[in-house]
């Protein structure tokens, strides 16, 4: 069966273990001995939701197949499959063709590479909603501060779901990296799985050793939380004027603003670089300090993408000592 049109596979799933999503094709012109085309997922103790396009999936082996490819074997799919690696405990919600399980929740970069390896990213954590569009209008200004109890930014949403903080690492396939984020031992989950409220309450905000790796050239963990929804629709953020921080970070790191679909602008979002502070200190950075990375063809700007911001994102490339006391709209930090 040609299933090519699905353009790859969402998951909304918890998993302690390792497992991976495979395609099992109906006949094939080689031997394929279970070497399928496959992705291998990130455990997750909460529910989370992945997007995983074709271009994702890869051979465990390449050399035992050489001659076939993600196309051919999504033209002639029998099965999806499920592959279990260890002893686990699963649950799954739903799954469904690239997209159909929200907007987007984790997405996996769509990538020519062709082989597989192991994975450990930080999925969105999400509840399941039927709400898959805004209705409201979120409020003027928001500020979040380092005493809140819940890993929650209240942005005006009325979703149940929206503002939770997670945390997001180079490791899945196909970077293949080893940076990660390093959150104080003595912190512990509480008896509902909410990690940044014990935080919060030990350290006054959201403190981690970041630790960037060299496994990958381009090494980068970071922050983040959903504006509207786990669904991660896009709104209009533009009366916000910007974003402030109170920080302290001995390295420097981004504000990225992440739109809904990310994978329609691959993934190369607007962001604004924030300096290295050794000392807790309050920035204020407005809409027109954002820029694309690499320049845009074109007359382009940040207004251009504004109504359309699902996420808001604290991107490090560098190692740092780092504490988040205070993340709000321009202007309402530090008072």
């Amino acid at each position: 069966m040609d299933i090519s049109s699905w353009e790859g596979v969402c998951l909304v799933y918890s998993s302690t273990g390792k497992l991976a999503l495979e395609l099992a094709p109906s006949g094939s012109p080689l031997v394929l001995e279970s070497n399928n085309f496959g992705y291998e997922l990130p455990k997750t103790k909460d529910l989370s939701m992945i997007n995983v396009p074709w271009s994702a999936f890869g051979l465990y082996d390449v050399s035992k197949s050489p001659s076939t490819d993600t196309l051919w074997t999504v033209q002639n799919a029998a099965a999806i499959e499920l592959r279990f690696y260890e002893n686990s405990d699963f649950y799954v919600y739903s799954i469904g063709r690239l997209g159909s399980c929200g907007n987007s929740g984790a997405d996996v970069p769509k990538s020519s590479s062709s082989s597989i390896s192991s994975s450990s990213s930080s999925s969105s954590s999400v509840k399941p909603s039927s709400s898959a569009e805004s209705t409201g209008e979120l409020k003027a200004s928001f500020l979040w501060k380092g005493d809140d109890t819940e890993g929650r930014v209240i942005t005006g949403s009325p979703e149940e779901s929206s503002g939770y903080w997670y945390s997001y690492d180079d490791n899945a396939w196909p970077n293949n990296g080893d940076s990660k984020i390093v959150f104080p031992s003595d912190v512990v989950e509480d008896e509902f799985g909410n990690f940044f409220g014990p935080l919060n309450v030990k350290y006054g905000g959201i403190k981690a050793d970041i630790q960037i790796g060299p496994a990958y050239e381009y090494g980068f963990v970071g922050f983040g939380f959903n504006i509207w929804s786990e669904n991660q629709e896009g709104v209009d953020i533009t009366k916000w004027e910007g974003i402030c921080l109170t920080y302290s970070s001995t390295g420097p790191f981004y504000i990225e603003l992440g739109p809904e679909d990310e994978a329609s602008y691959e993934y190369i979002n607007y962001k604004a670089t924030v300096p290295a502070s050794e000392t807790v200190t309050t920035v204020n950075v407005p809409w027109k300090m954002y820029r694309i990375p690499w320049g845009c063809p074109g007359d382009c700007s940040v207004e251009d993408v504004l109504d359309k911001i699902a996420r808001i994102k604290l991107r490090f490339e560098n190692s740092s000592d780092f504490l988040l006391k205070e993340i709000g709209s321009l202007d309402a930090c530090g008072k």
